[in-house]
């Protein structure tokens, strides 16, 4: 009986050390749980301003995509006669405000300030070696962005349908650093200028499509 009773008193020793111990674990458990809880509210938080950086960084990057683009226009628009001389003699810049009387009869005042947004308007005497006919005169509808893509070749187009309605006879200029591959295969399916550096594309496309 003495026996028994002293492994039962072991028993109880050891039945109340392993509640103890589960106690301590399921408190250390508790205190995992806060821990996880704590680090899960610092990487939301974390997240939260990595995308407020995100998003700042994208504004930032559309800025300068914008400032890049108005640069490249300008570059384009200062050497004209360099850029476009090949296609057109003597490049002149067209004021719309002074040819509004000639569009007004064959185009509506949405599709003038439609034409007014292209991002370069030049005028100028095609090149004989082009038609065989001398002193023709043509405009460039030129459309400017560091990467051209397929929206860009649609404004071209559309611009320069517009001004055909009036007699003029338009050709499409995209010009830029580089062009997507989408939009490469529509300017030259559907005939527009490509103008890069000092390079110019699909010009043979464009006279057969619209000269």
């Amino acid at each position: 009986v003495a026996e028994l009773a002293e492994a039962q008193r072991k028993s109880e020793e050891r039945l109340t050390r392993l509640e103890q111990t589960v106690a301590e674990l399921a408190e250390a458990q508790k205190r995992n749980e806060q821990q996880i809880r704590e680090l899960i509210e610092i990487v939301q938080r974390h997240d939260q301003r990595l995308d407020k950086l995100t998003e700042r960084l994208d504004r930032v990057e559309i800025r300068l995509a914008k400032v890049d683009g108005r640069t490249l226009e300008l570059e384009y628009e200062r050497k004209a006669g360099g850029f476009f001389g090949r296609i057109i003699s003597n490049p002149q810049v067209v004021n719309l405000g002074a040819w509004q009387e000639k569009l007004k009869p064959a185009l509506s005042r949405d599709e003038i300030a439609d034409v007014w947004l292209a991002d370069l308007i030049l005028r100028g005497s095609l090149r004989e070696t082009f038609t065989g006919q001398p002193k023709r005169e043509a405009w460039l509808i030129v459309e400017v962005s560091v990467l051209v893509d397929v929206e860009d070749v649609e404004r071209a187009i559309r611009r320069a349908e517009l001004l055909r309605k009036a007699e003029i006879l338009a050709l499409p200029v995209v010009a830029g650093e580089d062009m997507t591959a989408r939009a490469l295969k529509m300017a030259e399916r559907s005939g527009v200028i490509f103008v890069k550096d000092g390079s110019i594309r699909f010009l043979e496309q464009a006279l057969q499509r619209y000269g």
